[in-house]
């Protein structure tokens, strides 16, 4: 399957300055994705999933923990502003 143009409405990984998501799901295509681009992914301990898919587990680097969602936010706050 030929691969298709970009369009202005796509959203590329240029366009990501961060990932959130559960701290026990990092096994996803976006969360690996943003591993080998060096994008950081921010990973909620409070959102507790059936998956142990952890930083650990996986040998991930570039995982920031965080307790909250309400930390996640104020941390990409802090992130924006460099």
């Amino acid at each position: 399957m030929p691969v298709k143009k970009a369009k202005r409405s796509d959203l590329l990984a240029k366009d990501v300055a961060a990932l959130v998501c559960p701290y026990n799901a990092l096994g996803g295509i976006p969360m690996l994705a943003c591993e080998k681009l060096g994008i950081p992914v921010l990973a909620v301990k409070e959102n507790s999933t059936i998956l142990r898919v952890t930083k650990e587990r996986l040998g991930l680097k570039n995982i920031v923990k965080v307790k909250t969602y309400d930390d996640a936010v104020k941390l990409l706050k802090k992130m924006g502003r460099r």
